[in-house]
């Protein structure tokens, strides 16, 4: 969202914008408008827009005096300065302090809405860049589950830009997040065009990161990797601790106190995490009926495995499969 404050001492003038920024059709917030060129200044401190319109000529400051003081404090706040005036000097003074546009007055609703939309590309951008390295830095300090709760939102974040470049995006969350764990590079020929495609793709990323990150605390032979080899091939069977740890030589209590010491979460959530997992693969990747899902991954009961899928995905099984495939 683009966090915006509006400074010009025309009241008409400042309200033309303000519509027209609203009418834009861009994800905007007009946090203040400010009458001169001090009180912008004050707002802009309280408010923290990340977008400052500025008219040139305003009493007590004026707007390219404001403007070359924001830049002194914050480089990156994107100043857009108005003008009822085609002075040079006023251009070469927006310039220097790199205003990103020059809008002559009176300014047409298209220009507004066609600005607004190349700083919330820039924005959107930035936002993801930044979720990159912050990825890549946790994966490097092996904190995977911060690295999980990243990618979900950058996904999620992903989701809500129109124009976004999808296959750039997913590439270079692929280099942070895969070639990190020592994976193949990333494959040029699977093009990534649709937005449906690449929440696809983040959620194998996920899957990737939620494996390792288990896997990665294990030491090599240790009982839990074991269990949680045994659960990974007799899944589709039903399955109890008991049964589990009978076949594996441990007492049941000894084995629930491992899943829970290690891992954080008890051996019926290992279970229905691996089912749920080859479901959702079931769904996109086969035409299976739900009921024949069920029946592969090891519910019974179709209603059932219907209201778990929902607890973990938060949609059912036919709208994952509507939504993703």
């Amino acid at each position: 969202m683009l966090r915006i404050l509006i400074a010009d001492d025309e009241y008409l003038e400042s309200e033309a914008l303000r519509v027209m920024i609203e009418q834009s059709g861009i994800d905007t917030e007009i946090v203040a408008i400010a009458k001169d060129g001090q009180m912008a200044l004050q707002l802009c401190e309280r408010h923290c827009p990340n977008v400052v319109f500025l008219d040139a000529v305003m009493p007590v400051v004026d707007g390219l005096s404001v403007g070359e003081e924001i830049r002194k404090r914050d480089k990156n706040k994107k100043i857009i300065i108005t003008s009822g005036y085609d002075k040079f000097e006023y251009v070469l003074r927006a310039l220097r302090m790199q205003a990103e546009d020059f809008l002559m007055k009176p300014i047409h609703p298209k220009t507004v809405a066609q600005v607004l939309h190349r700083l919330q590309i820039q924005e959107d951008t930035n936002v993801i860049k930044d979720g990159i390295i912050l990825l890549r830095h946790y994966i490097e300090k092996k904190h995977y589950k911060a690295s999980y709760a990243i990618i979900e939102d950058l996904g999620v974040y992903l989701q809500k830009i129109p124009d976004i470049n999808w296959h750039f995006a997913c590439r270079h969350i692929y280099e942070a997040v895969f070639l990190e764990l020592g994976l193949p590079p990333y494959c040029e020929n699977v093009k990534i065009q649709t937005k449906t495609e690449a929440l696809f793709f983040l959620k194998e990323c996920l899957e990737k990161i939620d494996a390792f990150a288990i896997y990665e605390k294990l030491p090599k032979n240790s009982n839990l990797k074991k269990a949680i080899a045994y659960i990974a091939k007799h899944y589709q069977q039903e399955l109890f601790l008991e049964d589990v740890a009978k076949e594996l030589n441990f007492s049941s209590s000894y084995l629930s106190k491992l899943f829970k010491k290690e891992l954080g979460i008890n051996f019926n959530k290992i279970v229905t995490k691996k089912r749920i997992e080859e479901a959702k693969k079931l769904l996109l990747k086969t035409e299976y009926s739900i009921n024949e899902i069920s029946f592969e991954v090891g519910y019974q009961e179709p209603n059932y495995f219907c209201r778990i899928f929902k607890q973990e995905e938060g949609i059912t099984p036919l709208k994952y499969r509507q939504k993703n495939k």
